[in-house]
């Protein structure tokens, strides 16, 4: 069957080893391509095809678990890009999209190679000084290490990354999916969970917020660091010291806040010890995965404190799904178009020391939230922010670079 040359072609090259990170996208592409806006051409590896099909679960979770029982359990930064291009009519054009948590970290040979670098976290400013968290500036740097002896590692001494300046028209905001809309990304499998997000439209509204936080405080630091690995907390918040305290903290007090407002608002720390331990406490606190947009959907708000690396977390989407607003901290990162009144900042807070945060104001704005339409909120989202449209703007950038 003859390609139409008006219809652009989207060729997918890599799905990445994050692909949970990805399947938003995936998603749209598919949707598109359903209704002919676009061909969609998957040029994978074999073990990326396995991901496409309807019926490899299975499969999927015994490489996992053979990946864990030989010891491939570090993430390798380098092998994190999903990758494509779009061909139309006689024009070719690459892109990559960045799914790192850390807003300042690049991949310096990707931003030379291609011609559309798609950055999830992507930073409000990009500075000669570095990338803000708190008031401490970490540069931007590479997701390659300095020494490639240390491949593999879960973490060692990076590269900085001075193309982020040389190259820096080539980057490109995107905007941050659910944590996982399932094991693969078989066109069945994310349109369940797609389906399932927009059953949570049906829940009535009945609360004023709420918030949602995994822990209360960060990882525990590194000591004695002096070259930290600048996307690894520990090493970050080890080599600052009592410059900064970290966003965890500062969610466990957002919530004994909420907790404090009365009727309407339900805050939950699931663990009030250090992240990345493992640990769950507060077990009866916990909601599946498949039921947090329906437990965000009864609530006006949903209540953020910036994360690692001061990065957005997924809450933002889950709660645009169903009509939920957002507030939030002041963001130091952006989607690729602005926030209306789905979203409201209610101060500085991230890493700064507690002692700089005016934390009666932030009540004061907590509890005078304005009231924001869960059909505005739908609407903003639908607008912007669904599968199909996140992958028309994919498409249009790298069209239009």
């Amino acid at each position: 069957m003859r390609r139409n040359d008006n219809v652009p072609q989207v060729v997918v090259t890599d799905l990445s080893n994050r692909i949970q990170y990805y399947q938003w996208i995936v998603y749209g592409l598919y949707l598109l391509a359903s209704e002919g806006k676009i061909t969609l051409r998957f040029a994978v590896p074999f073990s990326q095809r396995l991901l496409l099909l309807n019926h490899t679960t299975f499969l999927i979770r015994c490489q996992n678990k053979i990946k864990r029982i030989v010891g491939g359990h570090a993430e390798q930064k380098t092998k994190a890009y999903f990758r494509g291009y779009v061909r139309f009519g006689t024009q070719t054009h690459s892109f990559c999209i960045d799914s790192a948590d850390s807003p300042n970290m690049f991949n310096g040979k990707l931003l030379k190679e291609v011609d559309t670098y798609f950055k999830l976290q992507c930073p409000k400013e990009i500075s000669e000084k570095g990338f803000l968290i708190g008031n401490q500036h970490i540069p931007f740097f590479d997701s390659e290490f300095e020494n490639p002896a240390d491949e593999g590692k879960v973490k060692a001494k990076r590269k900085l990354c001075p193309e982020v300046y040389a190259y820096e028209k080539k980057i490109k905001p995107l905007m941050i999916g659910p944590r996982s809309m399932g094991r693969t990304c078989s066109f069945k499998e994310l349109d369940a969970a797609y389906n399932n997000l927009l059953s949570a439209r049906s829940v009535k509204q009945t609360g004023k917020a709420m918030c949602y936080f995994g822990n209360a405080a960060g990882p525990v630091p590194t000591e004695h660091v002096t070259e930290p690995d600048w996307d690894w907390e520990s090493d970050i918040l080890g080599y600052f010291g009592d410059r900064m305290n970290h966003p965890n903290e500062k969610r466990a007090t957002i919530a004994d806040i909420m907790n404090s407002l009365g009727e309407g608002y339900d805050a939950r720390v699931i663990n009030r010890g250090n992240s990345d331990t493992g640990v769950n406490t507060n077990e009866e606190l916990v909601i599946p995965l498949k039921d947090f947009s329906k437990h965000v959907a009864k609530f006006q708000y949903n209540v953020n404190v910036s994360g690692y690396r001061m990065s957005i977390p997924a809450r933002f989407i889950d709660s645009f799904v169903c009509g939920t607003a957002i507030a939030t901290d002041n963001l130091h990162v952006k989607w690729y178009h602005p926030f209306g009144d789905e979203v409201t900042e209610f101060g500085e807070m991230g890493y700064l020391p507690d002692k700089e945060v005016d934390y009666s104001e932030v009540t004061d704005k907590l509890r005078h939230l304005k009231p924001v339409s869960k059909e505005y909120v739908i609407e903003q989202y639908e607008k912007y922010w669904a599968p199909a449209k996140v992958a028309q703007y994919i498409i249009d950038s790298v069209k239009n670079k």
